[in-house]
């Protein structure tokens, strides 16, 4: 529900009645930007309560007060289901979270709670933190950090053995706060990312993190922004950086210090990082950027790259091009290319690498405009790469032109399963053409959840599972729509893969029912093993068997040359 200016109670009622009819079946629910009474607010969250399959609840920009807070409480204490809860921008100044943060003491399915833009006081939500044991990723983004609340927030830190992930971004964090953090921290073995970008810490702050982490061996990921330092101050923190092995597990806005030392830690695994951000790359020198791209190249442990270019350069750009074609970890990748960079240099350069590469299954771009050599090159790597399943193109001058050759690629593609272009698309045939290649493509990979999970062995649901085997889309299709857990998946696919091995000419349809033949001298095909069937299928795929066709004689099938 988005956007809904709702003046009326009566309508409210008729929305808390579509959610009461359907309270055993709602698993996902959000109230967006929404402008309720407090009494219309107050019916849809007592609805809300009565939905016994809710999984998934979100309210963002929808003012919520002391009456609605105890509702929620109650939600919390009676939906066993219950696994994301977002309230964003949804409290003032003066609402008591009391209700809420006596529910999460004892709620027991809660892992994802987001509470961002909270003017209202969250120390009792801090107490509760300490004693809760679910609650795997809390965000509290523009939530202000006060004196009291960084005390509370740092002992539930001591004290809390179920988180994981902990975002402080916007919070007014200082050294101060950040050192009582890091302090907290050396006795925590539990979480393992946490976000201080968008605050006030400084090299000063960042130190307190690297004495703490020489203890705490846990955290593996403490994100800074951008801060003011001397030259001096800043080689003195690379040089700790360096002597607390961290820069696997610290990032930040890197400076001409710390290349030399950020590339020994790409060539070592267990000191990588496994997200790198380079931002404003133009400023470093070009000589410590290569080697840097070099090291990428042969790296096992970076799983997120981001690159910012802000003018191009051929050398250092060359040099991604290149870690991007030989390395075999990178699993996401992000470009922001600003107005001043050619910005059809680095997207060629780009899309030619993933032609090569095998890996990237995550590719967004944010840029001004798109050349016409570069959507020429997006479409032919669509047509190629069988690792991509999305791509997102944020751009604000992307013409006419250069989607139709978009989508022309992406008619040939049969991997990508998210597609996002960030405006709206004219109703024409390259949009038709967009539009059907993602739904055959998600289509496709039902298909392939299907062969797994044993519902439709059919030739063209085998074929489907066979081209989607390696993306990164199918175990998690996999166990949303299985239920199944991401090593049972696993597991699932090798099964899937066995039974194409072991019944391959019955699934390609070579073999209808059963094999006989006529009596021979030698060993005839009916009487070879499992073993030697499974021999031959080794080198064949299911697509290697074409499908009948209908000739003048009838109909054949026919196995193609492999």
């Amino acid at each position: 529900f988005v956007k809904l200016d709702v003046t009326s109670d009566s309508f409210s009622e008729v929305i808390s009645n579509l959610l009461l009819r359907n309270s055993q079946r709602l698993v996902k629910v959000g109230f967006m930007r929404n402008t309720f009474s407090k009494r219309s607010t107050s019916s849809l969250l007592y609805a809300l309560t009565k939905c016994t399959a809710l999984t998934e609840l979100s309210f963002v920009e929808n003012a919520l007060t002391d009456s609605h807070v105890k509702i929620i409480a109650r939600l919390l204490c009676e939906a066993k289901l219950l696994v994301k809860l977002s309230l964003c921008l949804c409290f003032g100044e003066g609402v008591e979270l009391a209700p809420i943060a006596k529910a999460l003491e004892h709620n027991t399915s809660l892992q994802q709670l987001k509470l961002q833009t909270c003017d209202a006081n969250i120390v009792t939500l801090c107490h509760a933190l300490a004693a809760n044991t679910t609650l795997r990723q809390l965000d509290l983004d523009a939530c202000t950090a006060s004196r009291s609340y960084a005390t509370a927030l740092a002992d539930a830190l001591r004290r809390n053995k179920g988180l994981r992930s902990l975002a402080l971004e916007h919070c007014c964090v200082d050294n101060r706060i950040a050192a009582k953090l890091a302090e907290a921290l050396i006795y925590n073995d539990t979480l393992k990312t946490l976000e201080l970008t968008e605050n006030r810490v400084s090299a000063l702050g960042i130190a307190a993190f690297c004495t703490a982490l020489k203890k705490n061996q846990t955290l593996k990921r403490v994100s800074f922004g951008m801060f003011h330092a001397t030259d001096a101050e800043r080689s003195d923190l690379a040089r700790l950086l360096n002597q607390s092995d961290c820069y696997g597990r610290i990032a930040m806005p890197w400076a001409d210090p710390d290349l030399p030392h950020l590339t020994t830690a790409l060539l070592v695994p267990s000191q990588s990082p496994s997200e790198l951000s380079l931002n404003e790359i133009a400023d470093l020198p070009k000589a410590l950027v290569c080697e840097l791209f070099d090291a990428l190249a042969s790296n096992t442990a970076v799983r997120v790259l981001n690159v910012e270019v802000r003018g191009y350069e051929a050398d250092k750009a060359d040099s991604l091009f290149q870690a991007l074609k030989t390395n075999r970890s990178i699993r996401s990748l992000e470009l922001e290319l600003s107005i001043d960079s050619l910005e059809g240099s680095i997207i060629t350069g780009v899309a030619k690498a993933l032609v090569i590469n095998k890996t990237v299954s995550e590719l967004v771009i944010y840029t001004s405009a798109v050349s016409l050599q570069a959507s020429k090159m997006l479409a032919f790597m669509l047509t190629q790469n069988t690792t991509l399943t999305s791509l997102d193109l944020y751009c604000r001058h992307l013409r006419t032109k250069r989607i139709e050759m978009l989508s022309r690629g992406m008619t040939q593609n049969k991997a990508v399963i998210s597609l996002d272009l960030k405006k709206v698309l004219a109703k024409n045939r390259a949009t038709f053409r967009l539009l059907e290649a993602l739904r055959r493509n998600i289509a496709y990979l039902n298909m392939a959840v299907q062969f797994v999970m044993r519902t439709n062995l059919t030739k063209l649901c085998a074929e489907a599972f066979e081209t989607l085997r390696r993306t990164s889309s199918l175990v998690p299709q996999v166990t949303k729509v299985s239920g199944m857990s991401e090593q049972e998946a696993e597991r699932a696919l090798e099964a899937a893969d066995n039974y194409i091995r072991t019944h391959y000419l019955f699934v390609t349809g070579v073999i209808k029912h059963s094999l006989s033949c006529y009596p021979g001298k030698g060993k005839q095909a009916d009487a070879l093993n499992d073993y030697c069937w499974q021999a031959i299928a080794a080198f064949l795929k299911v697509s290697d068997v074409l499908d009948e066709l209908p000739t003048h004689g009838g109909n054949a099938a026919a196995l193609s040359n492999t």
